[in-house]
């Protein structure tokens, strides 16, 4: 439908789906939109953080606010795709700024998964994070695609092996290389 939406090259990046249109959130951190399917995109947010680094995760609540969160530890908000508000620097107090994504469960409560597998959890919109758990899996492997679907979190790791938990604190093996060593796995959605 578009073989080039921004005219960019090296603009990898998010892909999100909202109740108001498409959205890419791309490797500038500036923000597209569409509402035809993807056949035009007009940019509407330039360097969304400020040039803060890149995202590592994007999503959408209940309300239709979105969420990101960056390579600098922190968590930003927006409820219309344009305006964008720092919620929270620093979400994890300096621990490291590596992260595997950003999680929104049914609540509105904020996961986020980093890359040494620390879970964080927020109930209070990205104000106050606490740290739920301190490495989900016990072992070497690391998340690198998180996502929801059906009031559980799924992480699914390097080795394709998938994790699922019910609140983000007790997480159990739910497949193992789903996908018999095809590839990494670079993306995962649902549609609700």
């Amino acid at each position: 439908v578009n073989d080039d939406f921004n005219g960019a090259s090296g603009s990898n990046g998010f892909f999100l789906i909202s109740n108001n249109g498409l959205y890419i959130f791309d490797g500038a951190q500036d923000v597209y939109k569409s509402i035809d399917d993807g056949a035009t995109w007009n940019k509407i947010a330039d360097n969304f953080n400020l040039g803060n680094g890149a995202i590592t995760g994007v999503g959408v609540d209940s309300n239709n606010n979105f969420w990101a969160v960056d390579n600098s530890a922190d968590i930003w908000s927006s409820s219309d795709g344009i305006t964008w508000t720092l919620a929270k620097d620093d979400y994890n107090g300096a621990e490291g700024n590596a992260n595997a994504g950003i999680i929104i469960d049914s609540s509105n409560s904020l996961y986020v998964v980093e890359d040494d597998d620390d879970v964080w959890k927020s109930t209070n919109n990205g104000i106050n994070f606490t740290k739920v758990n301190d490495d989900y899996n016990n072992e070497g492997q690391h998340a690198v695609t998180i996502f929801y679907f059906n009031n559980l979190l799924y992480i699914i790791e390097g080795d394709e092996d998938v994790w699922v938990s019910s609140d983000g604190v007790s997480w159990t093996m739910n497949a193992v290389n789903f996908n018999a060593g095809n590839s990494n796995v670079v993306g995962a959605s649902y549609f609700n």
